[in-house]
């Protein structure tokens, strides 16, 4: 979710690349059987979708009713975006609601910020439990400590529990499952990327540590704008990213993409339908989900309204939901 408000400054930052260790000789062995893929066979086809939490939450929706309600709005979904938050070793109904498992939807999971755990190896073993037991009937992307920008650890304590991490999903991991370590949209404008948190870097420190286990590049992307005279254009929001991407040599993964809803509803849909063309033609992205919510002071970004109210937004609605049909459907 976007984070309104940061706890506290960013540590110190690395100068050069941080390399961890191996975590031992016998899986060494095991991971030189399982080779890293980073072109997906979609590779030029975007999977849309959208966040399935956060709608109406005031209104008491539930998750489930939310998610109805977007389906019926846009269509079964070529990706979701899930926050278990957790390393929980049970995935229907866990790292996955049911209703979710059951479509078999693409899905990038979030599995919370406990950096200093993960890096004493509090989590190995759950980790490990939760790769060879991923369901290889459909692409599964992850994240951890996702929007690291001031959360009060050091790039470094970051970048090796990112690293870790990898390093276990390249062992234990089907080919289905990827791992995409995802920052805040505005670290990759150059000259942003200190608003994110007081003392950020830019994004290349940050991602400035073995990427080799690394399958992408992911990305929280908002347009900040209050009025459609003053609001970012799809080309500055969505390009840094992409490019970022790109200069690593990682797909893109689009965890979170926003609009505020105090633009009109032309000039929202025009924002939509500009970086679904700049996802479209870009081969090194993979996956984008809206983010439905109406939370947060700088919000709403929810195009879909309370339940039982009409529509305010029915071009961008209607942009959206030509986005996700156009998804794969395997």
């Amino acid at each position: 979710m976007p984070v309104i408000t940061r706890r506290s400054v960013i540590g110190a930052a690395l100068a050069t690349a941080v390399v961890l260790p191996l975590v031992g000789t016998t899986q060494l062995a095991e991971a030189s059987t399982r080779s890293v893929q980073t072109v997906d066979p979609t590779s030029g086809r975007v999977r849309y979708g959208f966040n399935p939490g956060g709608w109406w939450r005031s209104a008491g929706q539930t998750p489930k009713s939310a998610y109805d309600q977007a389906v019926a709005a846009f269509g079964q979904p070529g990706f979701m975006r899930l926050w278990p938050n957790r390393f929980t070793t049970t995935w229907r109904g866990g790292l996955i609601p049911t209703y979710v498992d059951d479509a078999k939807t693409p899905v990038y999971i979030n599995l919370g910020s406990d950096v200093a755990g993960v890096n004493r190896g509090a989590y190995d073993a759950a980790w490990i439990q939760i790769l060879r037991t991923a369901p290889k009937d459909r692409w599964i992307w992850f994240s951890f400590a996702h929007e690291p920008e001031g959360d009060g650890f050091t790039v470094a304590a970051w970048q090796q529990a990112q690293m870790r991490l990898a390093k276990l999903k390249a062992q234990y991991a089907p080919t289905n499952v990827r791992f995409a370590p995802l920052l805040m949209g505005s670290t990759f404008h150059a000259s942003r990327y200190r608003v994110s948190a007081t003392g950020n870097v830019p994004w290349s420190t940050w991602f400035n540590f073995d990427l080799s286990n690394v399958d992408a590049i992911g990305a929280d992307l908002y347009q900040w704008g209050t009025q459609d005279a003053t609001a970012d254009t799809a080309a500055a929001v969505v390009n840094p990213a992409i490019e970022a991407a790109r200069s690593k040599g990682k797909g893109l993964v689009v965890g979170e993409l926003g609009a505020r809803n105090t633009l009109t509803d032309t000039g929202r849909a025009t924002f939509l339908k500009d970086a679904v063309k700049l996802f479209d033609a870009s081969r090194n992205v993979r996956a984008v989900a809206y983010f439905e919510s109406d939370n947060g002071s700088k919000g709403p970004w929810n195009l879909l309204p309370k339940p039982g109210t009409p529509t305010s937004l029915p071009k961008s609605i209607a942009v959206w939901k030509s986005a996700v049909q156009s998804s794969p459907k395997s």
